[in-house]
C-alpha cells in the first residue's frame, strides 16, 4: 500500500481540513486534519510524503458518530481499503490481513488494537471497539514501525 502521495485535502475536497504543525510518533511535521478524528501526517524531513495516518473514532459524541464515521469510511474507500468503521468485525479484518502479528492485552483496555506488520516499513494496527472497527493507524516508514512495534510489545 503506497500511502506517500495521498493527501487528506484531495480525498476530502468539500469538507474542512486544516494543517498544523504536529507531532506523531516522537516525529515532528505537519499533519492534514479533519475533526481530530482523522490525521494524515507528514515528517518535516520529507514535506511530499505522508508517512502516517491515523483514524481515531472510539470518543466520539453520539450526535457526530453517524458523520464522523461516514467521512472516515469515504477516506477508506478512496484509498482503496475494503472495511468499514462501525461495521468491519475483527474476523473479517483477519480474513484480509491475515492473524495479527500482536495485540494489545485485553484486560487493560476497553478496546483491542490488533497490529499486522505487513512489511518492515508498512504497518496497519485495527482498533476494535464492541466488536467493530473503530479505529485505524497506517505507518509507512521504517524507523516509526520500529518505533510503534517496539513500544508496542514492551
Amino acid at each position: 500500500m503506497k500511502i506517500n502521495e495521498l493527501r487528506l485535502k484531495n480525498i476530502l475536497k468539500d469538507y474542512d481540513v486544516w494543517e498544523q504543525e504536529f507531532e506523531y510518533a516522537e516525529v515532528s511535521g505537519i499533519a492534514e486534519i479533519f475533526g481530530y478524528h482523522i490525521v494524515f501526517f507528514r515528517p518535516q524531513k520529507n514535506l511530499c510524503n505522508t508517512v502516517a495516518i491515523n483514524f481515531q473514532l472510539q470518543e466520539i459524541e453520539d450526535t457526530l458518530r453517524i458523520h464522523v464515521v461516514h467521512v472516515a469510511n469515504l477516506v477508506l474507500m478512496a484509498m482503496g481499503i475494503n472495511v468499514k468503521f462501525g461495521e468491519t468485525t475483527i474476523e473479517e479484518i483477519n480474513s484480509i490481513y491475515g492473524t495479527a502479528d500482536f495485540m494489545d492485552d485485553p484486560c487493560l483496555y476497553d478496546s483491542i488494537t490488533y497490529y499486522y506488520l505487513i512489511n518492515p516499513d508498512l504497518l496497519m494496527a485495527f482498533t476494535i471497539t464492541g466488536k467493530v472497527l473503530l479505529g485505524l493507524e497506517i505507518v509507512a516508514d521504517e524507523e516509526m514501525v520500529k518505533d510503534i512495534v517496539s513500544d508496542a510489545i514492551y
